[in-house]
Formats: C-alpha cells, structure tokens, sequence
C-alpha cells in the first residue's frame, strides 16, 4: 500500500511538471526510486523496466555540473541492478557498472555521499562476479567495500552496510575470500554497531536494526576462529549478543551514562554525531531551510567545509569523553580481557 502510494504521489508529480521545468529531472528520478521500491517487494517487470526508462530521461536532462548528476547515475545503476537479478542479462550489469563508474568520476574525492555509490559498485560487482567468476571482480569489489568500511568521513550506517556485505563474501565464497582482510573488515563494523544502533533512532527502528545483527555474528565469529583469532570471536560473540539483549531489556544509549555526568558534552555529541551521519545519506545537495533564505541551495563547497568541521569537532569531544573517569571505553567493543573478568 505504501509503495503504491510513493509511485501514484511521483507519477502525479511527473504529469504536473513540464518538461522543461528546472525540478522535472527531480520528478523522474524520485519516480524512478519508487517504482524500483515497488518492484523489490513485487517483483512485477513493468515497475523496473519503467523506473530504468524515467532514470534515463533524468539523466538526459541533468547537465555533469549538476550535483545531483552522480546520484541520478547511481539510482540508475540500483535500477540496471534489479533488472539483471530479474533476467540475468549481462548487458544490465555492464550498464549498471558504466553508471557507477561516471557517478564517482563525478564525485569528489571528498564527497561524504560517495560511499553510497562506491557501496553499490561494490554490490554490483559482486553480482558479475557470480555469474562471470572473472577473479578482477571479485578483487575490486572486495577494494570498494574495504574502502567505505575504514573511511571515517563516510557515514557509519553506510560503512556498516559495506562491512555487512564484505561478511557476505566469506559465506558465500570462501575458498576465495581473504580471512586477513575479513578479519579487519568485521573489526570496523563492530566499532560502528553501537553508533548505528543508537544514532537518532527510535525505539521501534533500533530494534529494526538489532533484528538483522543476528544473521551476520554467527559468519563474523567463524572469520574470526578461521583465522585463530579465538579471543577476537569471544569479543564479537559477546558484543553481538550484548547489542541485541541490550537493546531489547533495556532500550538504553551509550549516551544515557554520559548525560548523568556531563548532560552539555552528551547533548553536543549526539546532536554532531546525527548531523554527521545524515551528511552521508543525502541523495541531494543541503538546503538551507532558514526562514530568511528562501530554501536555497548551500554550495557544494560550503557543505562539505562545514562536513569536516563537524568531522574535527566529533573527533574533539570523542576524545574529550574518552578522558572522563569511566568513560574510557566509551563507543569501543568490550576487550577479550574485560569479558574473562566477567
């Protein structure tokens, strides 16, 4: 029902607007976006080869200066993605990679959304690699998802989902996988578990978010001993079933201890830590939503300056709450040693 609400609310924007008008490109896409929504829950052909023919026009109608170009491209891409699970066509992987291909020539290096893309390249690879088993594909996929896990500037839920997908790569092929590289992969996402868990959610969507954890401990834990890393499994094992008992029992923080001792210091770092994250997760430029400023468009400059000032200042006060008596481990994964006590 709420997918078929999202595609007759875009469909009606796309007939109002004119061709010509600067936010048609904006209307397709988000049409385009819907329509693959619904066709991930239906599976019904005639919403993906739609949502790839509005995705196209877009396209054709944004200029490469335009900032949303690389996001259009990208959406494209998921689109080509669907269609080749659908019909296994190489030609739409092919596609689908020359999208995300021009999405990130386009991005700056910079660009807090570019882990998005570089996630879904990483994706899309995989899935040429499963029917080509070319071993550069399996090799640049593993490249990309390792980058957006370990990148700081890109937002925790996308290097969370990378890190994920990384995991996928031992289940399902481990006689190519690298377990050193595993190892370290699975390492990031435990250290962001709790930031994504947390971060801004309410209590029905956190317990959303822990009710996937599950599926990917068990494939952490055997990396780990694969790797004879038995105290690593221990502390994974355990930071697992804490995050999901946890959250369950108790629908706690980690900041809930911090605002009883320091309530400024906790109400700045979960209001930069929000703010960081939403950086990562735009599919469009920041707008300004001041009264005085009409909704214009901050300049692409001028978000990502203020990104990485925000960057400094998390980094500032993650470090000033780490010198607090009892605040040492504070957002870190329980230690092999401190679990042994227990």
């Amino acid at each position: 029902e709420d997918a078929d609400s999202a595609v007759s609310t875009t469909r009606l924007a796309v007939d109002l607007v004119p061709d010509d008008h600067t936010t048609a490109p904006t209307c397709l896409d988000s049409l385009g976006v819907s329509l693959g929504t619904r066709f991930k829950h239906f599976k019904d052909h005639h919403d993906i080869e739609e949502a790839i023919s509005v995705h196209r026009r877009a396209i054709d109608m944004t200029s490469d200066d335009d900032p949303f170009k690389p996001m259009r491209l990208n959406n494209l891409g998921n689109a080509l993605h669907k269609r080749f699970d659908l019909l296994n066509d190489l030609r739409d992987i092919e596609t689908a990679i020359e999208m995300q291909d021009r999405a990130l020539t386009l991005l700056p290096a910079d660009r807090p959304g570019k882990g998005v893309v570089l996630n879904n390249t990483g994706s899309i690879l995989l899935a040429r690699y499963a029917s080509t088993h070319d071993p550069i594909d399996f090799y640049l996929a593993q490249i990309t998802l390792e980058k957006v896990a370990g990148n700081p500037l890109y937002a925790s839920s996308t290097r969370l989902a990378a890190a994920w997908e990384y995991t996928e790569l031992y289940s399902n092929y481990p006689e190519t996988a690298s377990w050193a590289s595993t190892l370290r992969i699975v390492g990031h996402a435990f250290n962001l578990i709790p930031q994504v868990i947390w971060l801004g959610k309410t209590v029905k969507r956190r317990l959303e978010d822990v009710a996937t954890i599950g599926e990917h401990i068990n494939t952490c834990v055997a990396a780990a001993l694969s790797c004879g890393e038995a105290e690593t499994a221990v502390e994974w094992l355990e930071q697992g079933r804490s995050i999901i008992w946890g959250q369950i029992l108790k629908l706690r923080t980690p900041v809930d201890g911090l605002r009883v001792a320091q309530p400024a210091l906790a109400d700045e770092f979960e209001s930069i830590s929000r703010e960081l994250d939403s950086y990562g997760t735009r599919s469009q430029p920041y707008e300004i939503q001041s009264a005085d400023s009409f909704g214009l468009r901050m300049s692409q400059e001028d978000e990502e300056q203020q990104h990485r000032a925000l960057a400094r200042r998390y980094d500032e006060i993650m470090e000033e709450i780490r010198t607090l008596d009892g605040f040492d481990g504070f957002m870190r994964p329980a230690k092999f040693k401190e679990l042994s006590r227990v």
